[in-house]
């Protein structure tokens, strides 16, 4: 399963939106986060594979004590790509342990349950970042922008 982050925060206020706070201090502290909505949406996801995948199908066996062999999990090293990549194994592996590391750490002993290996570098990742320098994508988003009266 290839997914994005959950719901989150916008990363600044809209002008003139009266919905969101005008104090920076809000947008310091939770611009980019990802929101309980987010959480609760990547739970969800989790619980859906894990009837598809696991109760019906029956592909792995979540007390299978190498689950982790099985299991591969990559993020990027933001807050709301690691709460979203936590929220979605606790909704699909609730009993099953997890733990982090680093994409390029080596990992001197075995760590039990599933490891989240987290990209701490700021290289470009296609699988993690895939609109990043995608020139349809840019165009898309330029004519949205261009279009949209809510950014005048």
């Amino acid at each position: 399963c290839i997914t994005r982050h959950g719901a989150r925060f916008p990363l600044k206020p809209f002008p003139e939106d009266i919905h969101w706070p005008v104090k920076s201090e809000f947008w310091k502290t939770y611009g980019g986060k990802l929101t309980p909505v987010g959480v609760i949406q990547h739970e969800d996801l989790g619980k859906t594979m894990r009837r598809k995948y696991l109760e019906e199908e029956g592909l792995l066996d979540p007390q299978d004590p190498d689950i982790g062999k099985y299991v591969h999990v990559f993020t990027s090293n933001s807050d709301r790509c690691l709460m979203s990549g936590q929220a979605f194994l606790q909704g699909m592996f609730p009993d099953v342990p997890f733990s982090f590391c680093s994409d390029d750490q080596k990992i001197q002993h075995e760590l039990t349950g599933i490891v989240m290996r987290v990209q701490c570098d700021k290289d470009y990742t296609p699988v993690l970042h895939g609109f990043k320098h995608n020139p349809r994508y840019d165009f898309l988003k330029k004519k949205v922008f261009s279009s949209a009266t809510e950014y005048d």
